[in-house]
């Protein structure tokens, strides 16, 4: 376990769950592979290895003392090389130990990257928007309280429709409450999970009703004068023709 990068294991876990594209065996497949490289070594061991050597080498320390006290130089040149990987071995062993973290680090590393580098590459609309929403620090929490207290407090406005021009309104003809603006809102997950058709179908609904304006009984009407005055002929004939004059 020692041998795991457990925080790295989990964030790659994480990851791979929220991409849309991946299913639960291949999320579970891609983990396993990373425990397996993490794994593939001899854990290390708690116990101090600094004196684990050889029986023999008390034997050739004291014969490599001899050797330096007769300055025998070829006895010199033999032993020393066997001398000074045993010295060196603790110090060996834990660049082996960090080596074999480092490897698997850059092999958990590379799969990030080509996961990255796969959605990058085929981008969707989806994630597009989404990492612009990131971008902007903007949530679904945020945006919802956003258009439900706007558009109940300006009685189917919002800041961007005023500018338009433009107004939400209950086919009843009543102020648009809390509750309506609520529901009104949750229709616009009815339009994200219809592919956005049910926000492009007031280009073709006869009433220029999105999706959540059908779920929510409203419509939205153009305020400005100059259409008032160029639907006037139309909307009297109308009301003449239902028989509503009478009652306005």
């Amino acid at each position: 376990a020692q041998e795991v990068d457990w925080a790295a294991l989990v964030q790659q876990g994480i990851e791979a769950s929220n991409d849309s594209t991946k299913d639960f065996d291949e999320i579970m497949e891609g983990l396993g592979s990373q425990l397996e490289a993490m794994l593939d070594s001899k854990p290390t061991q708690k116990t101090d290895n600094r004196f684990d050597y050889p029986e023999k080498f008390a034997s050739q320390l004291s014969l490599f003392s001899s050797v330096i006290t007769t300055q025998d130089s070829i006895a010199f040149d033999t032993l020393r090389p066997e001398i000074a990987a045993l010295v060196a071995k603790p110090e060996i062993d834990d660049y082996k130990s960090r080596l074999r973290k480092g490897n698997a680090r850059i092999s958990n590393l590379r799969s990030r990257i080509e996961s990255q580098q796969e959605i990058i590459d085929n981008p969707s609309f989806g994630r597009l928007v989404t990492a612009a929403a990131n971008d902007l620090g903007l949530t679904l929490g945020w945006i919802g309280i956003y258009f439900v207290l706007t558009t109940m407090l300006l009685n189917g406005s919002t800041p961007g429709k005023r500018i338009l021009k433009l107004k939400t309104v209950r086919l009843n003809g009543k102020p648009m409450t809390l509750l309506y603006s609520i529901e009104r809102f949750g229709g616009y997950a009815a339009g994200v999970f219809t592919g956005l058709l049910g926000f492009f179908q007031m280009l073709w609904d006869p009433n220029r009703q999105a999706i959540h304006d059908k779920i929510a009984g409203t419509v939205v009407i153009d305020t400005r004068e100059s259409k008032k005055q160029k639907m006037k002929h139309f909307t009297d004939q109308v009301l003449s023709q239902e028989n509503l004059l009478h009652n306005l």
